[in-house]
């Protein structure tokens, strides 16, 4: 409930600044938290990132339109 929580601050912040996109990164280890942002109307994008850090973290990009 935190993270939904969570998202909710992020969009109404976002929707004040007049943005029209949010956009998550999320280590693609970490399944629950893209079964989440899916839930919560974020779109997996084909784009990812490699950090170059000692855990070799590879990450998926996450977008959110229409909040």
């Amino acid at each position: 409930g935190i993270a939904k929580h969570l998202l909710k601050l992020i969009a109404n912040e976002a929707k004040l600044a007049g943005a029209g996109e949010i956009i998550a990164w999320s280590d693609t280890r970490f399944t629950t938290a893209h079964a989440m942002y899916k839930r919560q109307g974020f779109t997996q994008l084909p784009q990812q990132r490699e950090l170059h850090d000692p855990s070799n973290t590879v990450e998926y990009c996450f977008a959110k339109r229409n909040f």
